[in-house]
């Protein structure tokens, strides 16, 4: 099914000299797919969608477990599949995101990015949507 409704893609990873070749597949695009008139391709997708859900990844799993602890609210959902087509691996991209403003501002508080790009990139969001002007 990745094969059949993915996109091809040439990957290099940043190195000259190096190059992978990978089929990437949306999970919204399987999503769809289970609803696809065909019987075989409803059906495959309804297993891919059930096989990724019972092995999401338990680190995520517990990253959210702890922000909801501390009050925040978070979602957690696969969101890109990718076949290398050399070795017939398969990978699960999944993404926690933060829900809503309130969430989002706590995280932005409690968990400050690394990286000095990005801290000031947070800074700045915080500076120019939660802090009023002063006239």
């Amino acid at each position: 099914m990745i094969e059949e409704f993915g996109t091809r893609r040439i990957s290099d990873y940043g190195f000259e000299d190096y190059e992978r070749h990978n089929i990437t597949l949306n999970f919204s695009t399987i999503k769809k797919l289970q609803m696809n008139g065909n019987l075989r391709i409803s059906r495959i997708a309804a297993e891919m969608i059930e096989c990724i859900e019972k092995n999401s990844p338990l680190l995520l799993l517990d990253e959210v477990g702890l922000t909801k602890s501390l009050g925040m609210k978070m979602s957690l959902h696969p969101d890109m599949i990718t076949l290398f087509t050399e070795t017939g691996r398969v990978s699960v991209k999944w993404t926690a995101s933060t829900k809503g403003h309130a969430s989002g501002i706590r995280w932005a508080l409690m968990v400050p990015p690394n990286h000095e790009r990005k801290r000031k990139a947070v800074a700045d969001w915080l500076a120019k949507h939660f802090i009023e002007p002063k006239k």
